[in-house]
């Protein structure tokens, strides 16, 4: 299930890596649909992550305790993991925010709005593709610290 996730988590780097690409060939269609792509896969993510934490907690770990091991397992798990999955979930939102806003043409209007500054201002696609691919690296140490070490 975590190699699943993993999976999903880095595949949606590379939906969101070329949605970046053709938000700077100005091609709204794909751009949107590509982010519309990465924020389902985030979703996914979130969700399968929400699975993990039902089945750890049946299985008895619990924030103030784990039978399997050291007690402070389970505060350190749950509060990093959380933490990531929060960050996750807020990016999905704001990837679909983001990509409305390619979808209608905002970037393109040459209005001053919220995200955009200027006419064919893609800039928000760009900072929405380096915090989602900042929070698939900070994915890869945490898969590597809780489940690989």
């Amino acid at each position: 299930m975590i190699a699943i996730m993993t999976f999903v988590l880095i595949s949606s780097s590379g939906t969101m890596a070329m949605a970046v690409n053709f938000a700077y060939a100005r091609d709204r269609k794909r751009t949107a649909a590509l982010m519309y792509t990465t924020a389902a896969l985030g979703a996914l993510f979130v969700g399968m992550q929400a699975f993990e934490w039902s089945k750890l907690i049946h299985e008895g770990v619990r924030p103030w305790g784990n039978p399997f091991g050291a007690e402070q397992f389970g505060a350190t798990f749950f509060t990093i993991t959380g933490f990531h999955g929060t960050h996750v979930s807020f990016g999905v939102l704001f990837l679909l925010i983001v990509a409305g806003k390619v979808r209608k043409g905002a970037f393109d209007s040459g209005r001053r709005t919220w995200l955009c500054r200027e006419k064919g201002d893609y800039e928000a696609v760009e900072i929405m593709g380096l915090y989602w691919h900042f929070v698939d690296l900070v994915w890869v140490f945490i898969f590597a610290f809780f489940y690989l070490w």
